[in-house]
């Protein structure tokens, strides 16, 4: 109980969102326990999004409806190559 007191008190923890060379996304302010609500999916110049995964090497995917916030989270972005195919050339 007394966790729980001192992490609502002092504003939880901080989920980061590296969108690796990707725009820009807000961080948020998170409780123990809490669902991160799924931000709008960053942008990036040739490239896909493909979802957010939690460790750089992009093997654990993030899930929005399961997993919960356990501590301060950095989720990373990953990124498909855009296909050069274009159905107008």
């Amino acid at each position: 109980l007394a966790v729980t007191v001192y992490l609502t008190l002092h504003g939880g923890y901080t989920v980061e969102f590296d969108s690796a060379g990707g725009s820009s996304v807000e961080s948020v302010r998170l409780k123990f326990g809490d669902s991160i609500p799924f931000p709008d999916a960053p942008v990036k110049e040739g490239y896909r999004f493909a979802g957010w995964y939690q460790d750089e090497a992009l093997t654990k995917r993030w899930d929005f409806s399961q997993n919960l916030v356990q501590g301060p989270t950095r989720l990373y972005a990953a990124w498909q190559p855009q296909s050069s195919y274009s159905p107008e050339a």
